[in-house]
C-alpha cells in the first residue's frame, strides 16, 4: 500500500456516502482482515457499526473490545483479539455399537 494511502492523505472519495456503505466498508475491512488469519485487529470504526462487529469477532472466535476515542463521538477504536481454537472432547473408551 502506497504510504501516502496509510496515512489517509489519499483523497480518495466514493460515489456512494451513505452511512450503510460506510458500515460495509468498516467490516469488509476487518472481515478480510480475519481471513487473512490475522491474531490482534484494531481499527477506528464507526460507533454505528458496534453491534455488526461485536457479531462477527464472536462468530469468528474473536474476544471484542471497544474504546472510545476522546476527539469525536461518532467513531472509536475496537480491538479484536483472536482467541486459541478449543477442540471438541471425543472420548476415546467409547464402546462402538453394530447395527
Amino acid at each position: 500500500m502506497n504510504r501516502a494511502c496509510a496515512d489517509e492523505q489519499c483523497g480518495i472519495t466514493f460515489p456512494d456516502q451513505s452511512p450503510s456503505f460506510l458500515h460495509g466498508f468498516e467490516v469488509g475491512r476487518i472481515w478480510q482482515q480475519m481471513e487473512d488469519g490475522m491474531l490482534l485487529i484494531e481499527e477506528v470504526v464507526s460507533v454505528a457499526n458496534e453491534a455488526v462487529l461485536l457479531q462477527l469477532g464472536l462468530a469468528c472466535g474473536y474476544t471484542v473490545s471497544f474504546f472510545s476515542l476522546a476527539t469525536t463521538s461518532e467513531q472509536q477504536t475496537v480491538l479484536l483479539r483472536r482467541q486459541p481454537r478449543r477442540w471438541p472432547l471425543v472420548p476415546c473408551n467409547a464402546e462402538r455399537k453394530e447395527v
